[in-house]
């Protein structure tokens, strides 16, 4: 038997779909199927309309990538040192 959620349930995993999370994540979570968050987020058009969260700007992206770069720049002087 399959269970009702709450209108307040579909938006948070809207939400959550939204930021990211996979159809399977939030199944399991919220005791749906996957194909019952799949039908929601088709009928209602999720993916067609502006995310909740805004994209990383460039410059944020390019922070990222220089901080991993630090990191691995360190793990390898690190490494020479032994």
């Amino acid at each position: 038997m399959a269970i009702r959620l709450s209108p307040e349930a579909w938006f948070q995993i809207e939400a959550e779909y939204r930021a990211g999370s996979t159809a399977k994540q939030l199944a399991k979570r919220y005791g749906v199927s996957p194909s019952a968050i799949h039908h929601r987020s088709s009928v209602e058009r999720w993916r067609d309309t502006p995310r909740t969260a805004a994209k990383p700007t460039q410059s944020e992206r390019l922070e990222r990538v220089a901080a991993r770069l630090e990191n691995v720049a360190r793990v390898l002087l690190a490494g020479r040192k032994k």
